[in-house]
């Protein structure tokens, strides 16, 4: 427990005097001349080109970045984890200053919601590009759930009425401004925005848990029911294996060609939010669903039974998002694995002697290179790295905390 402490204190340090901005994966898609070179037609000399391009800036994403006078933003999302984290720290060490930062990242992401949809809500502070383009600012289910996590938890730690409010006030803008892509049968599917018609899992779920776990809190049968729904869909496409598509069956043809696509971060979600719909409601559907899919993680996400893989069938490149995702996962079911325990500190401390190269600064991403040795992209992505480890420190810190107090 000391070793994941002083890697939360190395991290909480670097935020002290980084501030909250910083640089994202795809804060550069934004500038006009690479998004445009993104719309190219798919000859082989374009396909070149931006082959080229986008390894340059993954190669040297500060210098890209400078080029194209791309700045550091503050990131809802990674605020959302930011909170999470420190509420979770100020309910294991009851210190002050870990409720003070909480409440600086609860205030700035009460004045930067989205007003222009009923309910609550937040996006992301850049344009991107999925099979449609989104523009920065329209709300996410991702990030409006995730910024719902970290105000339930500080509503948790204070007993505060006006952040189960915030949460209630999410539920609104799920169930109000979403659209339903899918419903048959008790299984209902939500947009990832406003904007679109996606059928995602891991935001579908992302959804579907929190409307279970705002419902029960405040007493509302119909939000636990219609998250319910949410997991419902899931259950109904969960493969033989156990593992889930990213996009949904009916719409993985024509957005992903045909091919179900599994990675580590995604996979992560998915397992987290089954885990949660189960001890949201009890149904034993749930529990199956995801023992079934963690049994599939363990084999197929994991060199060494701790090391995260990128997919189930390449380590490289090795990315901090799945690093993190590998500890938030495993030590969120910990309380049911307690067998695991010994293998989550092995996670955390490859990464750290991986992909910790100053103290509480991570490594974006490290490739292979064809004739041998790595590349390492070293530059703190906030938001993907940088906050997902806090989040997950924290986490693994508050479950053990947890569980030596009952002991």
């Amino acid at each position: 427990m000391s070793r994941i402490f002083e890697a939360i204190q190395r991290l909480d340090s670097w935020i002290r005097r980084n501030g909250w901005s910083g640089w994202d994966p795809y804060d550069i898609k934004e500038n006009r001349f690479i998004s445009n070179m993104e719309k190219l037609p798919p000859f082989l000399v374009n396909k070149i080109i931006r082959k080229f391009l986008f390894t340059t800036i993954e190669l040297c994403p500060k210098s890209a970045r400078r080029i194209f006078d791309v700045r550091p933003r503050v990131n809802a999302k990674g605020m959302g984890l930011f909170l999470a984290g420190y509420a979770k720290l100020y309910q294991v060490t009851t210190q002050d200053e870990y409720l003070k930062k909480a409440h600086e990242c609860a205030e700035w992401l009460i004045q930067n919601r989205c007003s222009s949809y009923s309910g609550w809500s937040w996006g992301y502070p850049f344009d991107w590009q999925s099979v449609r383009f989104i523009p920065k600012g329209i709300p996410s289910s991702v990030v409006s759930a995730t910024v719902g996590d970290g105000f339930f938890i500080l509503y948790q730690a204070t007993s505060d009425p006006k952040y189960l409010d915030i949460c209630r006030k999410i539920c609104g803008f799920f169930l109000e401004n979403l659209n339903i892509t899918y419903t048959k049968n008790s299984a209902v599917c939500y947009s990832y925005t406003p904007l679109d018609n996606y059928q995602v899992h891991n935001a579908n779920l992302f959804v579907g848990e929190f409307l279970t776990r705002i419902g029960r809190e405040i007493g509302d049968d119909q939000l636990v029911e219609q998250g319910e729904k949410c997991g419902n869909f899931a259950l109904k496409e969960q493969q033989p294996g156990g593992y889930l598509p990213y996009w949904g069956l009916s719409q993985t043809k024509t957005h992903s060609g045909g091919r179900i696509r599994t990675d580590h971060y995604h996979s992560g979600f998915e397992i987290r939010m089954l885990y949660s719909l189960w001890k949201n409601t009890g149904h034993k559907d749930f529990q199956r669903g995801y023992q079934k899919y963690y049994q599939w993680y363990l084999k197929n996400m994991l060199i060494m039974d701790h090391i995260p893989k990128r997919t189930p069938h390449n380590l490289y490149p090795i990315n901090i998002h799945s690093c993190a995702e590998a500890l938030l996962c495993q030590s969120t079911l910990l309380p049911d694995h307690p067998e695991r325990f010994t293998q989550i500190q092995c996670t955390m401390d490859w990464i750290i002697e991986k992909m910790e190269y100053i103290p509480g600064q991570y490594i974006y991403l490290i490739r292979k290179l064809p004739f041998g040795g790595e590349w390492k992209t070293k530059i703190p992505m906030i938001r993907w790295g940088q906050a997902w480890m806090f989040r997950a420190l924290c986490e693994l810190e508050h479950c053990l905390s947890s569980d030596s107090r009952g002991a």
